[in-house]
């Protein structure tokens, strides 16, 4: 099936490296959806073939972090470690993400959001207290990038949020509510939205592609009303949206999967959709279910509830935002809408 798919699309011959590049690069032109393109990648992955073999991969190889010294495991090392037969802890198709080596996790992904979450994990890590997993290298190969860092043992609070008792939940919520305190405390080196450092901005309110980066505040407004009129089939770009609240640091999926319990310290594991942005994308994440293709009826109803309680009621905010992501196909369609995805995408 994938060699006719190939053909179909004039793709070249078989290589994990270089079809999955013409698939991305299909996908950025809007010739092959985001779908397609995940379920194209996800079985190129499944392939038993080795992918990006230290033996035989040429691409060029960059450290991004640390610089300087010499980082604690090779990329050499990691890429040998994930071709051994070790179970995915995520099958998400975008990004990747596997425990290698018994205390470790690489992710990894086509989307340089992954060197901005690892980033995140590095300033959280600084300026907070929040417990996060500590981080052994970044690093690329050809136009892969690949986020090593460590595995935290215990279980995840999508399958132990409904084994806790209301006291346990409690705590939970007082705890999260302190790293929320510390994150709202904290302040935005360059006033910009987005990332901590270069990538996409990621969630459902940046299309499928993701989008930017924004140089200020009244660009991303502008990129949201653009998109809100397209998603309300208006001719107006004069949306709802202003930029007269402050960037805050979000870390947009709030999402039980996300937390950790490791002997009652609670970790936040993943951070691929922080970034410097108005409070309101904090409610409006919870609201509409971490915008991780999950309903928000899927979450707990009380961890719902429990969280959205620790933040300003921001739900008009929150619907605004939801039209962007409920009428996708039509804002999608719309050539204005789709025009601004496009310029100011920084494709990688």
């Amino acid at each position: 099936m994938l060699t006719r798919f190939f053909t179909r699309l004039n793709l070249p011959p078989y290589d994990r490296v270089d079809a999955a590049d013409a698939l991305l690069d299909l996908k950025h032109e809007r010739i092959l959806s985001a779908e397609e393109c995940s379920y194209v990648l996800d079985a190129l992955l499944a392939r038993a073939r080795p992918w990006h073999s230290p033996v035989n991969c040429t691409l060029p190889r960059e450290v991004l972090y640390p610089q300087g010294t010499s980082p604690p495991i090779t990329p050499e090392e990691v890429l040998r470690l994930l071709q051994l037969p070790e179970e995915y802890e995520c099958r998400r198709p975008e990004p990747r993400l596997k425990r290698v080596d018994g205390n470790m996790v690489v992710k990894f992904s086509y989307s340089s959001s992954i060197v901005a979450e690892g980033r995140t994990l590095l300033f959280i890590r600084e300026h907070t207290s929040i417990p996060v997993p500590t981080v052994h290298t970044i690093f690329s190969v050809g136009k892969m990038f690949y986020l090593v860092r460590d595995y935290v043992p215990g279980e995840d609070l999508e399958h132990q949020w409904e084994l806790l008792d209301s006291a346990r939940r409690a705590s939970v919520l007082d705890r999260i509510k302190g790293y929320l305190n510390e994150l709202r405390n904290l302040s935005s080196p360059d006033a910009t939205p987005g990332p901590q450092s270069d990538g996409l901005c990621q969630g459902p309110w940046f299309s499928v592609w993701g989008a930017g980066p924004f140089a200020s505040s009244q660009d991303l407004v502008n990129f949201w009303n653009t998109l809100y009129a397209g998603a309300k089939d208006i001719k107006t770009t004069d949306g709802p949206f202003r930029a007269d609240h402050p960037l805050v640091f979000v870390h947009g999926e709030l999402l039980p999967r996300n937390f950790v319990l490791s002997s009652d310290t609670l970790y936040i594991v993943d951070w691929y959709k922080a970034g410097w942005y108005p409070e309101y994308v904090e409610y409006a994440s919870v609201s509409h279910g971490g915008g991780a293709g999950a309903a928000s009826d899927e979450l707990p109803e009380d961890w719902k509830r429990g969280v959205l309680s620790l933040l300003p009621d921001y739900s008009r905010e929150a619907a605004w935002l939801a039209d962007l992501t409920t009428h996708a196909e039509r804002w999608l369609a719309n050539e204005e809408a789709c025009k601004i995805v496009i310029a100011s995408k920084k494709i990688v």
